[in-house]
């Protein structure tokens, strides 16, 4: 096998980079030299936009996961890249690594553009392979969708030059080799301030010229693009973790997103399920609106986790009746998966836990002398999430 290691983006490689699997290409941008706060602060291009604290730290997160958690066994792993834009640049290692850890390049256009040559020049043996694209960072939405890099402001005379046109990118991967392509686009699609100027102008790179399939017997690949929120709006991060759309991705893969004919295989329109119902939950407790979308929805699977765990939400039709509980159990025929002590002085309006995919008895136990009382009722939790409202009776319990 003759390695590709000397690849500055490449983290991981695979024993059979010949054979049929799965490239992977994470970005997560953080530092930005030209916004406000960056290392050459330019603020007449910068339009309020500023660093960021979600992206490096939802890429690095990613990466752990498919290196130790992504299990396919059609197009197992056989690489990895990865690029972070960081203030303080730290190195990425994983659990079960034996190679040295190594900072990650940072994701300038140049170095950007070098990881995708490296990661389509894999990819491109077999139109059997998967590959994952992923980008955390800012984006804009105009005539064309604009994925900001590091060194987006660069050029005086075009501060474009160092954006991704992401339209010109998918039509352009949808002409390579790999056949099932699935892209992740973790960053705003708003239209307010910069992406104004950009009405009717065609700017940023492709990454990809498209090629005439025609002759090549290959087919056009096979594309799943999910965006963390809806053309004309915000994608949300947090300031100490992964945006709202890596923490929902991380629980899809890891089971919310699995269909049942698949296998239990997380397949691309089980994502779409699980994101929509994740995002929208997890905005909702930050009190703001996102909802993420999908477009070139085609279907394929992505991998099958080692188990299926899934987010159960309980209330009660009676909503006073929290203030006399004592406690809630959910239990499988294992034992019990999850289990609630009621704390008066955090009261809540709703019991959410991660229970395996499979029939519960849930029941709801009232402190003694409590004028309301349960008889166990069976929920069947299945993916992406299940939702159940508990029915209560008034009266103690005799």
């Amino acid at each position: 096998m003759v390695s590709t290691m000397t690849d500055a983006a490449l983290v991981f490689e695979g024993p059979a980079p010949d054979g049929p699997g799965t490239h992977v290409l994470l970005i997560g941008v953080s530092a930005y030299d030209h916004l406000m706060g960056g290392t050459d602060e330019k603020p007449d291009l910068a339009n309020d936009m500023g660093q960021l604290a979600s992206p490096a730290k939802s890429a690095r997160a990613l990466a752990e996961w498919f290196l130790t958690e992504f299990e396919n066994a059609d197009t197992p792993l056989q690489s990895l890249s990865l690029l972070i834009s960081d203030p303080s640049p730290t190195p990425f290692s994983f659990p079960g690594n034996l190679s040295k850890p190594k900072v990650p390049p940072t994701a300038t256009i140049g170095s950007v553009t070098a990881a995708i040559d490296g990661w389509l020049g894999r990819s491109a043996k077999s139109p059997d392979n998967m590959v994952v694209f992923f980008f955390a960072g800012h984006g804009v939405s105009s005539s064309d969708p604009l994925l900001f890099l590091q060194d987006f402001g660069a050029r005086s005379f075009d501060k474009y030059a160092t954006s991704v046109n992401l339209e010109d990118f998918l039509g352009g991967m949808r002409t390579m080799v790999p056949g099932k392509q699935l892209f992740l686009i973790d960053a705003c699609r708003t239209t307010e301030k910069t992406s104004v100027e950009l009405a009717g102008e065609h700017r940023g790179v492709g990454l990809v010229s498209a090629v005439d399939p025609t002759g090549t017997g290959r087919k056009l690949a096979l594309q799943s693009v999910h965006h963390a929120s809806t053309e004309f709006a915000v994608a949300y991060g947090t300031t100490d973790g992964v945006s709202l759309f890596t923490e929902a991705l991380l629980r899809a893969l890891r089971g919310g997103g699995a269909q049942p004919h698949l296998q239990w295989h997380v397949g691309t329109s089980g994502l779409e399920q699980a994101l929509g119902a994740y995002v929208s939950r997890a905005a909702q407790k930050h009190s703001v609106i996102q909802v993420p979308e999908r477009s070139r929805g085609q279907f394929f699977k992505i991998s099958k986790p080692a188990k299926v765990d899934v987010p159960l939400h309980i209330s009660l039709d009676r909503a006073e009746a929290w203030g006399h509980l004592d406690n809630m159990k959910a239990r499988c025929a294992t034992g019990i998966s999850a289990s609630l002590t009621h704390d008066p002085a955090n009261p809540i309006e709703e019991w959410s836990c991660v229970v395996p995919l499979r029939e519960h008895m849930v029941a709801a136990a009232f402190k003694q002398g409590a004028a309301y009382n349960h008889a166990a009722e069976v929920v069947m939790v299945a993916p992406p999430e299940t939702v159940y409202t508990l029915t209560i009776q008034a009266g103690a319990v005799p």
